[in-house]
C-alpha cells in the first residue's frame, strides 16, 4: 500500500486517510461526530497535498479536510444512507422527451460543437457567459469555450482527473463533490450555464436537493443535464420521468434533447428568449 494512503477500520465502517482528505466507504453507517475524530486524526498524519489517484477511490465518498465540519458531516452521512440502484424502462427518454433511444458512450464526452450551439440559441454572445461543469475531468471541453470569450469553471471529485487537470485551467477547476459542493464553493447567481455530468445514478432525494442548490447558482439562465446509458458507468439511468418533478420544484423547464444532453431553462429566461 502506498505511504500516503491508510486505513482505519471504524465500528462504522472502513474510512480512508490520504494527504488531500478522507474517503468513507460507501456502505459504512458513520455519525457526523466519528467522521469529524477520524478526519482530525488524519489530518495531523499528512503533509497536505492536492488531490491524486487512490485505488478505493469508487468505493468512497470523499471529503477534503477543509470541509470537515459538522454540517458537511451531516449532509454526508444523509447521502450515503441513500440507496443508489434505480431501474429503468427503454421508452423512457422518448415517452418523456420524445427521442428514440438512450446514450451509447460512457465516460460522456460531448462534443463541443453542441454545447456551442445550446449557448447560441440562448445567448446573443458568447463573451462574458458565466459557464460552471460540474464534473468537468481535465477540463478539455471547457477549454474552446473558454477560448470564444466564456468565463468558465469546473468541479472534479476524481483526484487522478483533477491532478491531470489541463495547465490553463489549474485555477478554474475545484475539487469537489457534485451532490454537495456547489452551493458551499459558488455563490448565489454566480453562473449563466451550469453542466451535470454522470447524473443518471443519483437517487430522488437527491435529485431534489441538486436541482435546487443548482437553481441557487443560475440566475436567468441554463442547467444542461448529460444522460446516461442504460447498463454502462457506474450505474443504471433512472426513468426519466422521475427528472420533471425535481426540475419543475426548483424552477427549471426541460426543453429538449441536444447531442445526449437534456437542455433545461429556468422559469424566468423564459420569456425573455421567447421558448
Amino acid at each position: 500500500m502506498s505511504d500516503n494512503i491508510q486505513i482505519e477500520r471504524t465500528s462504522c465502517g472502513r474510512i480512508v486517510g490520504t494527504s488531500f482528505g478522507i474517503g468513507l466507504d460507501i456502505h459504512g453507517t458513520y455519525t457526523p461526530s466519528e467522521i469529524m475524530r477520524v478526519g482530525s486524526t488524519f489530518e495531523k498524519r499528512f503533509e497536505k497535498t492536492e488531490p491524486h489517484w487512490v485505488e478505493c477511490f469508487n468505493d468512497c465518498v470523499w471529503l477534503p479536510y477543509d470541509r470537515i465540519t459538522h454540517v458537511y458531516c451531516q449532509a454526508v452521512r444523509q447521502r450515503l444512507q441513500m440507496g443508489t440502484v434505480h431501474k429503468c424502462e427503454p421508452d423512457d427518454l422518448h415517452r418523456y422527451l420524445g427521442v428514440s433511444s438512450y446514450t451509447s458512450a460512457w465516460p460522456l464526452y460531448t462534443e463541443t460543437s453542441s454545447r456551442m450551439h445550446i449557448l447560441s440559441r440562448f445567448f446573443k454572445t458568447m463573451g462574458g457567459v458565466r459557464w460552471l461543469e460540474l464534473g468537468c475531468g481535465c477540463g478539455n471541453q471547457l477549454l474552446p469555450l473558454a477560448a470564444h470569450g466564456c468565463d468558465v469553471y469546473g468541479m472534479e471529485l476524481n483526484p487522478l482527473m483533477y491532478a491531470e487537470r489541463h495547465e490553463l485551467l489549474r485555477n478554474k477547476i475545484t475539487f469537489g463533490d457534485a451532490l454537495l459542493d456547489p452551493a458551499v464553493v459558488y455563490k448565489r447567481g454566480s453562473f449563466d450555464v451550469v453542466v451535470v455530468s454522470m447524473i443518471g445514478f443519483v437517487n430522488h432525494s437527491d435529485l431534489c436537493e441538486l436541482f435546487s442548490n443548482l437553481s441557487f447558482l443560475v440566475g436567468k439562465g441554463i442547467l444542461v443535464v448529460d444522460l446516461i446509458a442504460r447498463d454502462r458507468g457506474t450505474g443504471h439511468i433512472r426513468p426519466i420521468e422521475s427528472y420533471k418533478s425535481p426540475l419543475r420544484q426548483a424552477g427549471f423547464i426541460p426543453k429538449d434533447v441536444m447531442c445526449d444532453q437534456l437542455v433545461c431553462i429556468k422559469e424566468q429566461l423564459r420569456s425573455e428568449v421567447g421558448v
